[in-house]
This record gives structure tokens, C-alpha cells and sequence, in this order.
């Protein structure tokens, strides 16, 4: 298809997850041309386990996402950089659904769409998908933003 892609994965202390997520980037349906695993100093087996995957693990001393996914966009080598966190499982055409809406308009500088939860196991869960899909939830059309610095 031609268009290139990093993935950027803010992550500190994911042991539990990272195995998943990673796998589930690497058997999509799009292949990107590198996974940057940027580590918030976990003291758990996170690296290893990414090391495992022959991904690019990179260091975060600030440990915060923010700054994890701005060292991720320094160090990407493609112009194209697709973010998710450690504790997600992108779905199989994530990357090539953004492969796609770059190759439909070449003029596009950002796309993004809804992250959807998993089946709650208890009321806590339950509550905690509620709430966060109030305030994280995307608008149900595409919003085109026109000028940049402008939210939608």
C-alpha cells in the first residue's frame, strides 16, 4: 500500500498486558515498519516482555504517557505515527483503516476514532467503562477539523 507507520506505546509496569497488545499489532492485517515501546521505568518484566516481541524499546524518565508518546514521535522513522496504550488491543484493520484514510486524502494530518471496552467482570469495571466512555467518547460522524489547534 506504500504508506508507512510507527506505533507508539506509552507503557510503565505492563506486564500484565503488553504480551497482547503487541501481538495483536503484529498479527493485523497492515504491518507497520516499527512498534516503539517507550518505557515509563517499569520495574516489572514490561521490557523483556517487548524485547521478546523484537520491538524498539525506548526509555521515559519523566514517566508520564504525554511525554512518552512525544519521545515516541521524535524517534518514529515514518511520518505517520499511530498511538495506543499498553493495555489495549488495537482491532485487526486498526493500521490499515489508517493506512487508508492517508491514501484517500493526502492533504489529512491526524485521524482517530473510538476506543471501545471490553466486558466489564464487575460493577466497578462497569461504572469505570461508563464514566470513561462520557468523557472519551468520539461524536458518531466524522468531524472535520479545518484549521489546526481546533479540537473536534
Amino acid at each position: 500500500m506504500g504508506i508507512e507507520i510507527s506505533v507508539v506505546i506509552p507503557t510503565r509496569n505492563s506486564e500484565r498486558f503488553v504480551a497482547k497488545t503487541l501481538q495483536a499489532i503484529q498479527q493485523g492485517t497492515y504491518h507497520p515498519v516499527e512498534i516503539l515501546v517507550v518505557d515509563g521505568c517499569s520495574t516489572d518484566q514490561t521490557v523483556s516482555i517487548a524485547r521478546s516481541f523484537g520491538v524498539k524499546v525506548v526509555e521515559n524518565r519523566t514517566l508520564h504517557a504525554a511525554s512518552a508518546r512525544n519521545i515516541g514521535i521524535l524517534k518514529a522513522r515514518s511520518p505517520i505515527v499511530a498511538f495506543t496504550d499498553s493495555d489495549c488491543i488495537p482491532a485487526a484493520n486498526w493500521l490499515e483503516s489508517i493506512a487508508f484514510a492517508f491514501l484517500d486524502d493526502p492533504k489529512l494530518e491526524g485521524v482517530g476514532g473510538p476506543v471501545l471496552l471490553s466486558q466489564p467482570k464487575n460493577q466497578i469495571q462497569a461504572y469505570s467503562a461508563h464514566v470513561f466512555e462520557r468523557i472519551k467518547s468520539f461524536p458518531d460522524q466524522p468531524t472535520i477539523i479545518t484549521k489546526k489547534g481546533v479540537g473536534g
